[in-house]
């Protein structure tokens, strides 16, 4: 799992438009609130408190150059989520989501650094 972008290969990352973060905003709201969860799930009130959370800016690390979310392929990809706590921290969320090919099967990794 990777801990943030690495600064060289932009080629491989497609940088959200606000169009598409709004088109996908539940499930990266989900993926955001993953991430702060596993900085906060020893305190339950702070989790709570800190939401809702306001959506940033998000990189979806892709295996081929892409100019258009419709080109990225969804299934197996990381998401890098910088996003802000209701009381004004930032933070950055990596989510690493895999689907093995069946319907029912996801799974999703996450770690967040403040």
């Amino acid at each position: 799992m990777p801990d943030w972008l690495p600064g060289d290969s932009k080629l491989h990352y497609y940088e959200m438009k606000e169009s598409e973060v709004e088109q996908a905003k539940e499930w990266l709201l989900l993926y955001a609130e993953l991430a702060w969860y596993t900085k906060k799930q020893t305190d339950p009130f702070m989790f709570e408190y800190g939401k809702p959370l306001e959506l940033r800016k998000i990189t979806v690390q892709t295996k081929e150059v892409v100019d258009s979310m419709k080109n990225v392929k969804l299934d197996n990809a990381v998401f890098y989520i910088s996003f802000r706590t209701r009381c004004g921290v930032v933070c950055k969320g990596v989510i690493r989501r895999t689907r093995d090919g069946r319907p029912e099967h996801l799974s999703l990794e996450a770690k967040c650094f403040m």
